[in-house]
């Protein structure tokens, strides 16, 4: 225990550089071509990377054992956490360890999963312990990685005229301290943003979700081969080109633009529904990794927030 803590407190552990060697990975393939991974970089650039290293958000304090005690969780989250349905059940993990997970997972994308602050690691500790350990937990910005939603929308521009609708979306990364989405080969992670607009009346009059075609609102790079098609997880080999560069950096602004018809009978106001959709892997990768026993893995939303849209804008 006493060495394992003497580990964490080496300077690659706290400043985020064990991660680095593969998160940082240039990948050679077909012989010539590189392909540099994200991560690491914008990680460095941002100013909550400067602040907290990556176990503080990705290995949180969820939990006590039955001493008392808090330790960080190894799950890893953000990294696996849809494995477990293919890998970890089949080691014998017991079913409600997979569900619980699963749960947690979907509260940490948003920000809510509660978590435990260093002060509260050790219960019986003298007082003073705990106002050291309060400061320290200060100094390195925790409450990034503790509650709170991660992005945040807005609706910057509406145009509303007889026959159509337009509309200007931001989304801000408030607290991911990378580029998102950010995953070690492309491809596999995939992130859009679905937006569902009603009327008054309760009418669907618009939607837009998820297109392996349509990259209009996809987020995150596509590789593809040298016929310009998406490359499966199988056929890493033949990449030849990135596409669809876009990420949520941090404290950046990101946009997105709706031009919606709308018919005559369309009652006002609208609704707008604007989600930030997030599936950590594939259906493809999962196919191909679960051997056909997995045809899909749930898609989960990040973010969400609803607009109210009158007519007289």
């Amino acid at each position: 225990m006493l060495e394992h803590i003497g580990d964490v407190k080496r300077p690659i552990i706290k400043n985020g550089s064990i991660c680095f060697p593969c998160h940082s990975l240039e990948s050679i393939r077909n012989g010539h071509k590189k392909i540099p991974l994200d991560n690491v970089s914008s990680f460095q650039a941002s100013k909550l990377g400067k602040a907290i290293s990556c176990h503080r958000c990705h290995m949180p304090r969820i939990g006590r054992d039955k001493y008392g005690y808090s330790w960080m969780d190894h799950s890893l989250f953000g990294i696996q956490q849809e494995l477990p349905q293919v890998v970890i059940f089949h080691e014998g993990v017991e079913k409600t360890e997979i569900e619980k997970f699963s749960a947690d997972t979907g509260q940490w994308l948003q920000g809510n999963l509660p978590v435990l602050n260093l002060a509260e690691t050790f219960p019986n500790e003298h007082p003073t312990l705990n106002v050291i350990r309060l400061a320290r937990e200060i100094k390195e910005s925790v409450k990034v990685a503790r509650g709170g939603n991660h992005f945040s929308m807005g609706l910057e521009t509406k145009a509303v005229s007889d026959n159509s609708l337009k509309l200007k979306f931001s989304t801000l990364n408030r607290k991911i301290s990378h580029d998102f989405p950010s995953s070690l080969f492309a491809n596999i992670t995939e992130v859009w943003f679905e937006l569902e607009v009603t009327d008054a009346a309760g009418r669907k009059i618009y939607f837009s979700g998820f297109s392996k075609d349509d990259l209009t609102h996809r987020l995150g790079r596509i590789e593809i081969d040298k016929w310009g098609q998406p490359i499966t997880p199988a056929d890493s080999l033949k990449y030849v080109e990135i596409i669809n560069k876009k990420f949520l950096r941090p404290g950046i602004k990101y946009f997105e633009t709706y031009s919606i018809p709308i018919g005559q009978d369309a009652r006002f106001p609208l609704k707008a529904q604007y989600r930030l959709m997030y599936r950590r892997y594939s259906n493809d990768f999962a196919v191909w990794f679960s051997d056909g026993a997995i045809q899909s893995f749930p898609a989960r939303v990040v973010a969400q927030k609803e607009f109210v849209i009158a007519k007289n804008i």
